[in-house]
């Protein structure tokens, strides 16, 4: 490792119980991960992270996520960095926007968790990203793995629970259980996440007009694709065609 950084030696030796650790993070594959203190400066990555921005290290310990994401993401991982440090309890598996190699925002899994010293005290927090098309291949719940692939067929159909429990034959509180217990996340945002998702390919690679993206894509009508595509993507459509 390079000469350490005055703020991260301080860090490091705070959990130097478990010196080391991050090493492990270098030999998994499609897996981000990082290491951050209470102001949102990086201490520690793994090679795949380094390797996804394209820097060394000494260019990436110290910076916060300002400095290499658009902003709206930005704001994003800084209030959940700060609600797992607040609270000091881990925040599971969310479905979110991360930027992929190519620098097009994508939906990947996040979970972070607080770092303690040695007296109990959180002084920072820790997370894994991994890109959710890669991620739910390897569901290790039947039911669960058997309904993504139903919806990856019929997410831009007006496909319902009850539709989901005929045709795949899980029950719709078993249906709520899973998507909260492996996805932390309900049945109406992860069919929406799906369409904004197609919706982006839509604009970027094409000029047609807005009002039949949203109808290709599955929502009822333009208004209502605008509002759900800005809550989730922190721009409206055309802002994201021109800026993409």
């Amino acid at each position: 490792m390079a000469k350490l950084l005055a703020f991260q030696e301080e860090f490091l030796n705070a959990v130097r119980e478990l010196d080391g650790f991050w090493l492990l993070f270098d030999h998994l594959r499609d897996v981000f991960f990082f290491v951050k203190d209470l102001d949102g400066r990086i201490v520690l990555a793994n090679e795949q992270l380094l390797e996804h921005y394209g820097l060394e290290v000494p260019e990436i310990i110290g910076k916060t996520d300002f400095e290499f994401l658009p902003r709206s993401l930005a704001e994003k991982y800084r209030k959940d960095d700060v609600t797992v440090a607040t609270t000091g309890e881990p925040l599971p598996r969310q479905i979110e926007l991360f930027l992929d190699d190519e620098g097009i925002p994508d939906w990947y899994l996040t979970t972070k968790r607080p770092v303690f010293d040695g007296r109990g005290h959180v002084i920072g927090v820790m997370g894994i990203i991994q890109k959710f098309g890669a991620q739910e291949r390897s569901f290790a719940d039947a039911r669960l793995s058997k309904m993504m692939a139903y919806l990856r067929e019929h997410f831009t159909e007006p496909v319902s629970e009850r539709q989901i429990t005929r045709e795949v034959g899980i029950g719709a509180r078993q249906i709520q259980r899973l998507l909260k217990t492996k996805l932390n996340t309900s049945f109406r945002v992860l069919l929406i996440k799906m369409r904004v998702h197609k919706s982006c390919d839509m604009l970027r690679l094409s000029d047609r007009a807005l009002a039949d993206v949203a109808a290709e894509c599955g929502f009822y009508d333009q208004s209502s694709f605008s509002r759900q595509f800005k809550q989730h993507m922190g721009m409206t459509p055309r802002q994201y065609r021109n800026r993409w």
